[in-house]
């Protein structure tokens, strides 16, 4: 498999199409956002992660958060880079997630405040350089890795073949499995998503009901 400079540029490519077109409403915040704007979004994050903090490809990221727009910038940043995305499951109890953080080795661990308690029960293993807790606040150690980040492009070339998300089953063996989700597996659902929707796809608004945890809601 060839490397390639398109692979996993989702939101790049589509921002050359349409930057000022709608791409995101966040219902819980009232906030919107262009492809532009994701796609900056998407270069700064890639960019503070790579160049500040060492993160190399092929290296996991691990997110316990409900959808928000930072599960989005991590989705379009990883893509761009090739680290990978590793999203835990909030309904999981401490005991599951922190099995699966000591198989994982993530490099980073983003969290949600809405679950700092939990994530204050872990012992996070010593791969871990650095966490983020994501919040409302306009000041928080995110947004400010944001601003203070370059928004040049951080695309690299990758591979089809290379990882780009860890999804976790639901654990019928009492403990999550990791699956391995390629970019060539998001670029084929992304085709039958499109060829299955008899013209709905594309124009029409989609709703997102489906955690991001979830292979379903990607």
């Amino acid at each position: 498999s060839l490397e390639m400079n398109w692979v996993g540029d989702w939101i790049g490519r589509r921002a050359h199409i349409s930057p000022d077109s709608p791409a995101i409403f966040e219902a819980d915040t009232s906030s919107s956002f262009t492809f532009d704007e994701l796609n900056d979004r998407a270069n700064r994050l890639a960019n503070a992660l790579s160049d500040q903090h060492n993160l190399c490809k092929d290296e996991r990221v691990c997110v316990i958060s409900r959808n928000r727009i930072e599960m989005v910038d991590l989705f379009f940043a990883a893509g761009k880079r090739g680290f990978i995305l590793a999203p835990i499951s909030f309904r999981l109890k401490a005991p599951e997630i922190q099995n699966l953080l000591d198989r994982l080795n993530p490099a980073f661990v983003f969290y949600e405040d809405e679950f700092s308690d939990l994530f204050s029960s872990l012992s996070l293993p010593s791969s871990v350089r650095a966490s983020y807790e994501l919040n409302d606040d306009p000041c928080s150690a995110y947004k400010n890795q944001l601003a203070q980040a370059p928004a040049t492009e951080a695309n690299q070339p990758l591979k089809l073949t290379d990882t780009f998300l860890l999804i976790h089953t639901g654990g019928t063996t009492s403990l999550p499995k990791s699956c391995q989700i390629s970019h060539q597996q998001v670029v084929w659902n992304s085709v039958e998503i499109v060829s299955s929707s008899s013209g709905t796809i594309g124009i029409a608004k989609e709703l997102v009901t489906l955690p991001f945890y979830h292979i379903g809601g990607w």
